[in-house]
């Protein structure tokens, strides 16, 4: 079998990777061993906007893994970290094109040549094989064909990994309001809960929807409502901030919980006079959570009842038609002023 049939073969068996680590980890033994790069293999790939060495061997071979001497060293100004930035992409560098400082340091591990071949997602460059040898290959044709395939299989296998991992995003969030939505919510929530309640902490758990939502929606335009829920869900995340979470529950309802280590009938106190000077067009209602032994179905039909409740006051005191048409029409002038069109 030649190194072409390997890398084929091989490679069929990167589809399984659950992400992108996955995928390298999977990968570098076998890419090592096909693109004999004697003088140093290096893989990476683009994480939350920082380099992940995934795996990295040395100049002479031997795996090093993740250790944190060696993560030390790549991540404070090693040679190969800089390639990228001044080789020439998907083509061998001989020594001579490499910064003067860096001549020792090539001279004394033997590199006469190293290469960088991006590694893309959707064209978008996300990481490098880097590739440093002793001596320039015998046939540069023909080790970069290998190269190029393999480098290709890599990018071909990412991809999926980022549709995967988009559509698993695009499942769990609310397109229009940029929030989670109600399975998004409860994929966090017994992780969350449980954190609080081991660390002793309080919970507010709340829901609430707009004012008179379908009437605004009626009077106002359906785009108006849905710069309505956008308002909201950009309040609310900021009401929550670093205390909790909030996720678009359905329609115009919302759900939040909020945690604090202070005294309970503070937090809810505090939550409740925050909600009504930030969101003076919506309803709503609370239970916390830390005296009550419910689980979460009960708890959240008890703040829906609390919220009704809440409503029903409300449009007995005429707050109804008044806050929540004020604050459509208040976005509805924003908009004509800043020249947008509504999108019918």
């Amino acid at each position: 079998m030649n190194r072409v049939e390997q890398l084929i073969l091989s490679s069929m068996a990167w589809i399984d990777a659950v992400n992108a680590v996955d995928l390298l980890h999977k990968a570098a033994p076998v890419l090592e061993t096909l693109f004999r790069a004697d003088g140093g293999f290096f893989l990476y790939v683009e994480n939350d906007g920082d380099d992940l060495f995934v795996r990295v061997y040395d100049a002479y071979g031997v795996t090093r893994g993740q250790d944190e001497e060696l993560e030390q060293r790549v991540r404070t100004g090693q040679w190969f970290q800089r390639l990228p930035h001044v080789l020439r992409l998907g083509v061998w560098s001989p020594a001579t094109d490499f910064p003067e400082s860096w001549q020792p340091y090539m001279a004394q591990i033997g590199v006469t040549c190293a290469g960088v071949w991006p590694i893309q997602a959707h064209e978008r460059v996300a990481g490098a094989v880097i590739l440093a040898r002793k001596e320039l290959p015998a046939n540069i044709a023909r080790e970069n064909r290998i190269i190029r395939l393999g480098v290709q299989q890599l990018s071909i296998v990412l991809s999926l990994i980022v549709d995967r991992e988009q559509a698993e995003l695009s499942s769990l969030s609310d397109p229009l309001t940029g929030l989670p939505n109600r399975r998004g919510f409860m994929a966090r929530w017994d992780e969350w809960r449980e954190a609080c309640m081991y660390s002793g902490q309080a919970i507010c758990l709340g829901i609430l929807d707009v004012d008179q939502f379908k009437h605004i929606n009626d009077t106002q335009g359906h785009w108006i409502g849905d710069q309505m829920l956008q308002d909201i869900a950009a309040k609310l995340s900021t009401i929550v901030a670093g205390q909790g979470m909030c996720a678009r529950w359905g329609g115009d309802e919302f759900i939040f919980v909020v945690s604090s280590g202070g005294a309970p009938e503070a937090l809810e106190a505090n939550l409740t006079a925050q909600l009504r000077e930030t969101l003076p067009f919506v309803s709503f209602g609370t239970i916390m959570l830390e005296s009550h032994s419910a689980g979460f179905d009960e708890s959240r039909a008890i703040a829906d009842e609390r919220m009704y409740r809440s409503k029903a006051q409300r449009k007995r005191a005429g707050h109804k038609v008044r806050s929540g048409s004020r604050r459509a029409s208040q976005l509805r002038k924003n908009t004509v002023v800043a020249g947008q069109k509504p999108v019918l």
